[in-house]
């Protein structure tokens, strides 16, 4: 029997190399804050307010992300996405007062919406099985092309200058975005009269996001209670991941670890993320979400409870670190994953823009308040907090899951 032909995996690729490029690329930011408050002359706190900007943007985009895609198309607002990213990066290149950095930080962040929540719509539209393990590995594309970003401009910015590095990433990430955004992907298989990846597999389980998928509707899942936890529950696990990508390594030097060091860990962190999400996903698919989500708080905690145990030698450190790199997935994929898995496929693209704004929200908030723990009573016990706040977000999710309208609609 001819196997019928299918681009899944081709597609795949082509989102995860937009992810790792867009997404990954806006890692440098670190590398270069440095060269930027010596050669503007711009304070270090004034600098950092970037960051505010830049998940204010995130949680904005994800407002209207829905509304975006409902109009241009998931694709074509990946597209748009994508773009972005140069353009934020052509106007720090060229930024000589505040207001200019902080504009193409809040670019960043619209771009980041508008890229994350219509991959994870494409990537469903495309799988069928393994659908959960294909989201997670993308989605962990940012991680390797954070770290490749980061060796390259760390590279070239005592070479070039920091605001030619910054157009040489819009360059890179302009070109990819062009050549994959316009000769790789397509919205959904029926354009290509195609089938969804492992559509035989799981007969269950919807083709494509849209208004011919079952579940509920936009407007039906914001009246239901399950919607408000969900949110709740993404806005407050954010924080195993955002906290020791951003307090961690400041942690590990109060202990008197050289920087070098700390920061070789945080590259270790970055790498064994991807291949959680690997793991996560296959959990998600083998198991289900519930059980994703039990392996990842678990993991959150034993890895902040060998983080903050005082000791930094290897046999503590390493770990700790790779059990807080394989968690990583629950703040970084799981409102992808979990969003149609309570409120199914229907209208899907309007509700995950709602469910990665309140990722971006939670980023916002809870790392200013775990670093409002650390200052009142030391970073250990703040580090601590944080994967206690993984945990309830973790049953925030579950009492979801359990209340969703599509497990009713299932019996």
């Amino acid at each position: 029997m001819k196997k019928e032909k299918c681009n899944a995996i081709p597609i795949a690729i082509g989102i995860t190399l937009l992810i790792a490029c867009g997404q990954g690329s806006m890692f440098t930011f670190g590398i270069l804050m440095s060269d930027i408050i010596s050669d503007t002359g711009f304070s270090m706190p004034a600098v950092l307010l970037l960051a505010t900007f830049s998940t204010g943007g995130t949680f904005v985009g994800n407002l209207f992300v829905g509304t975006v895609m409902s109009k241009l198309s998931s694709k074509w607002t990946l597209f748009l996405g994508c773009i972005l990213i140069p353009v934020h990066f052509t106007i720090y290149s060229v930024s000589t007062q505040l207001w200019m950095l902080y504009a193409a930080g809040a670019l960043s962040g619209i771009a980041t919406a508008f890229i994350m929540a219509p991959a994870s719509v494409l990537l469903s539209n495309w799988f069928v099985a393994k659908r959960n393990t294909v989201i997670s590995v993308a989605f962990g594309g940012m991680n390797i092309g954070g770290a490749l970003f980061m060796l390259a401009a760390g590279r070239l910015v005592g070479q070039l200058g920091w605001r030619k590095v910054e157009l040489i990433n819009a360059a890179i990430v302009l070109v990819i975005s062009l050549i994959i955004g316009l000769f790789v992907i397509r919205e959904k298989p029926s354009d290509l009269g195609q089938k969804a990846y492992g559509y035989d597999q799981t007969p269950d389980m919807e083709d494509t996001a849209g208004s011919n998928g079952s579940g509920v509707s936009a407007k039906d899942a914001y009246r239901s209670p399950s919607f408000w936890i969900l949110f709740a529950g993404f806005f407050i696990i954010i924080s195993v991941g955002y906290c020791f990508t951003n307090l961690g390594p400041t942690y590990m030097t109060s202990l008197g670890m050289e920087m070098s060091t700390a920061s070789s860990y945080a590259s270790v962190y970055s790498m064994v993320a991807v291949a959680g999400a690997i793991v996560a996903g296959t959990i998600a698919d083998k198991f289900g979400e519930k059980a994703y989500l039990i392996y990842g708080g678990l993991l959150a905690v034993l890895g902040s409870l060998l983080l903050t145990s005082g000791n930094i030698s290897i046999a503590i450190m390493i770990p700790a670190v790779l059990c807080l790199g394989l968690a990583e997935p629950i703040s970084n994929s799981s409102a992808a994953l979990l969003t149609s898995s309570c409120f199914g496929m229907k209208e899907y693209y309007k509700i995950v823009g709602f469910m990665q704004g309140a990722l971006s929200f939670g980023a916002a908030v809870m790392v200013p308040v775990v670093g409002a723990i650390a200052e009142a009573v030391g970073m250990g016990l703040a580090l601590k907090a944080a994967a206690g706040f993984t945990v309830l977000g973790a049953v925030l999710l579950l009492l979801a899951l359990n209340m969703a309208p599509m497990k009713k609609l299932k019996k």
